[in-house]
């Protein structure tokens, strides 16, 4: 707009100074509108150099801000990328830790219910061994029973031990462990001490058997000498 205008005072200046005017005509109010329009130029171009040099400094400052902003929205790109890599090696971890946990679960589980077992089993073992028992009521080691009877009792009672010696000396089951690369080592050890308590128990198991049975040898042998005995006695009486 200031351009314009000046352009426009400098037409009309021009066309004064090159218009054939009769020269009785020129006074001095045409040398002070020349005058007047001269200075209203030079003011417009002074407005137009003020302004050309705002623009040029508005300009700079805008490419400036420009390329700072530029820098940010790469800055921010890379960020949110990095983010969004935290976020997704976060939610794979996650799913590796709950898969874990699920996994500990299960096997916590699976120890308990071998424990019961074991548990029930020990029970079973001792509850039977016991009633592999033979009870005499007095300290002669008879009763209503005739000897006889006893040592049929006590053969019949080796052979329930020995059928139990027979199925607690199986082979016991060895857990080969096959864990995942991230299972943790102490689930394999609980499974070791629970393998070595179940030989432990066995082995106990078979130490008290084998005494029982020892016990009934015993018994055993001394009913058959107490009974050739009286038999001896007797045929001497007669």
């Amino acid at each position: 707009e200031l351009r314009r205008k000046s352009l426009e005072m400098e037409l009309k200046l021009k066309s004064r100074e090159d218009g054939n005017l009769p020269a009785a005509t020129i006074g001095s109010s045409t040398f002070s509108g020349k005058d007047e329009l001269l200075r209203e130029l030079e003011a417009t171009k002074g407005q137009i150099s003020s302004l050309l040099e705002q623009h040029a400094e508005l300009e700079m400052k805008s490419k400036s801000d420009i390329k700072v902003l530029v820098k940010e929205v790469k800055s921010l790109r890379r960020s949110q990328h990095e983010l969004k890599q935290k976020l997704e090696k976060s939610l794979q971890e996650k799913s590796e830790v709950e898969q874990l946990l699920q996994r500990e679960m299960k096997q916590s589980e699976q120890a308990l219910v071998a424990r019961r077992k074991l548990l029930h089993d020990c029970q079973t073992l001792h509850s039977r061994l016991r009633n592999c028992n033979v009870k005499f009521v007095d300290s002669n080691f008879a009763d209503s029973s005739s000897t006889l009877d006893v040592l049929d009792l006590l053969v019949e009672c080796d052979k329930q031990i020995g059928l139990l010696l027979t199925e607690v000396l199986r082979p016991c089951p060895i857990n080969h462990f096959t864990p995942e690369a991230d299972t943790l080592s102490n689930n394999n050890d609980m499974k070791a001490v629970d393998h070595e308590l179940r030989l432990v128990l066995r082995d106990i198991f078979i130490d008290n058997a084998r005494l029982r049975k020892r016990m009934n040898l015993f018994i055993q042998s001394a009913l058959q000498v107490g009974s050739s005995t009286d038999e001896n006695g007797s045929s001497v009486e007669e």
